[in-house]
């Protein structure tokens, strides 16, 4: 991908989220880490163009972070990620009301 679009493209951002989401599942933390960090640098570049994605990764990292027992890391990337959510949607919803799913409703179809 990475190859065909560039360094910086969005689609190598979507690539990036979803190889962590994998690399999760497979127990393969700091590498979907840096995973994350990567398509959240990518996004960062026109953070208005792309708050959704930064939303929606950011809370991924934050889930992970919580599950490798970083909570204070953890409580920094649900907050930013809360707050874009309601930036984005309108709606306050309490962080333990939140699902990867609601995050996943905020960004295009085919960045799912």
């Amino acid at each position: 991908m990475r190859e065909t679009v560039g360094e910086r493209d969005f689609y190598t951002a979507n690539v990036a989220h979803k190889i962590a989401e994998h690399l999760i599942r497979l127990g393969r933390n700091e590498e979907a880490i840096a995973m994350i960090n990567d398509a959240l640098e990518i996004w960062s570049v026109d953070p208005n163009a792309h708050k959704n994605e930064i939303a929606r990764t950011t809370f991924l990292k934050g889930k992970l972070l919580s599950d490798m027992g970083e909570m204070q890391k953890a409580s920094i990337a649900f907050r930013v990620a809360c707050g874009l959510r309601k930036d984005i949607t309108k709606e306050a919803r309490d962080l333990n009301s939140l699902t990867m799913e609601d995050f996943d409703e905020i960004v295009a179809f085919w960045a799912r």
